[in-house]
């Protein structure tokens, strides 16, 4: 198809990003069927039937959780998993702490880097979507300019 994966997956997390930090809201159903890539590489993300609000108490502690992954701070990511309200209180922490290394050797050995390498965005969010990006459809050019990214 020659579509450069690597390019398509930047753009997914820009993307992403923005609508977390700019448009306050995210597209909560990202699978292989609602995110496409047409052959110029555009990319067309569907189904927006699941589509969460972010306020800015939310956007402040993703923020803050993005800072100890750009630093492999282990303890710093299992304070804001408490913090998120992404675990329960009184979750056992050592599972935790190995939970947050996996992640971290996970993110090291993507294939890609991203633009925001040095930044406080340095890994963004752990999208696992590079079969995603192998989804094309030849016949999306007819979509409007709104459900294409380029």
């Amino acid at each position: 198809m020659g579509v450069d994966i690597d390019l398509i997956l930047q753009r997914l997390i820009r993307i992403y990003i923005h609508q977390v930090m700019i448009d306050g809201c995210l597209h909560a159903d990202s699978h292989p069927g609602n995110i496409l890539v047409d052959a110029k590489g555009r990319i067309i993300i569907l189904d927006f039937a699941m589509v969460i609000r972010i306020d800015s108490y939310l956007k402040q502690h993703l923020i803050r959780y993005a800072i100890p992954v750009a630093h492999n701070d282990i303890d710093g990511i299992v304070h804001e998993m408490y913090e998120l309200q992404i675990v329960e209180p009184g979750t056992n922490k050592a599972l935790l702490r190995d939970l947050a290394v996996v992640m971290l050797e996970i993110q090291e050995q993507r294939p890609f880097k991203t633009p925001c390498e040095n930044s406080i965005g340095k890994n963004c969010a752990f999208i696992c979507i590079r079969s995603t990006c192998k989804q094309s459809t030849p016949s999306l050019e007819e979509l409007p300019d709104d459900f294409l990214w380029e």
